[in-house]
């Protein structure tokens, strides 16, 4: 073999080595990343039991609250119409004093009218 040939040879087998030396680290690298990968995974599925079993103990809670909470809304909601109905029961109790008044008032109005126009005579002839 020539000496060129022995040269490439030498440089192949050296490339060879480095191949394997990079392909032995990145090996290494993948099983850390791996492991690693294993971690991540072990503590999602950890979060995500927790997830399950806090959402299952507080549920009861919160149906809890909601129905008082519902209770209170019904129960206000209640008291507010009933003002509103008492509200409008004096409303049209005053209304109808006020046309009754009126009515009293009109009436009363024309007798004294009619008493005016009596009168008119002396309070014209008076002044």
């Amino acid at each position: 073999m020539s000496h060129v040939t022995q040269e490439l040879q030498a440089a192949l087998e050296q490339e060879k080595e480095l191949a394997k030396m990079r392909s032995r680290r990145l090996r290494g690298g993948i099983r850390t990343v791996q492991g690693q990968l294993g971690g991540v995974r072990a503590g999602f599925d950890e979060l995500r039991t927790q997830v399950k079993e806090m959402s299952a103990s507080i549920l009861p809670d919160l149906s809890a609250m909601a129905g008082k909470l519902e209770t209170s809304i019904l129960s206000v909601a209640e008291g507010i119409q009933a003002e509103l109905d008492e509200t409008n029961g004096k409303f049209e109790g005053e209304v109808k004093e006020r046309k009754r008044l009126h009515n009293l008032v009109q009436v009363r109005g024309l007798g004294l009218r009619a008493k005016s126009e009596s009168a008119s005579v002396c309070i014209t002839w008076c002044r």
